[in-house]
């Protein structure tokens, strides 16, 4: 998820955590290229692309979602529950 991408689910009714290490300061797995296991989500693009359930991914965000907007579908999180990847249904 890019910081674009971020704030887009703000702007369609979102939010976010503007900045994980000093809002989730115990969640320290998101920035500097941590690597870490996401699970996907049965049905996803990614999970048919990929034709996999988890992935390990290297991660460089600082930001993610709170809370999703609507129209936003959840396709990936953390082991942790933090929200990875999304898309959008919005037209």
């Amino acid at each position: 998820m890019d910081m674009y991408a971020s704030a887009g689910v703000g702007v369609l009714g979102g939010s976010l955590y503007q900045d994980i290490p000093s809002q989730l300061p115990h969640n320290s797995g998101h920035g500097g290229g941590a690597r870490h296991k996401i699970g996907l989500e049965e049905g996803s693009t990614l999970a048919q692309i990929f034709g996999l359930d988890s992935l390990e991914v290297n991660s460089f965000h600082h930001q993610g979602v709170k809370v999703p907007a609507p129209g936003i579908r959840i396709t990936a999180r953390g082991d942790d529950g933090f929200v990875e990847a999304f898309v959008s249904r919005c037209q």
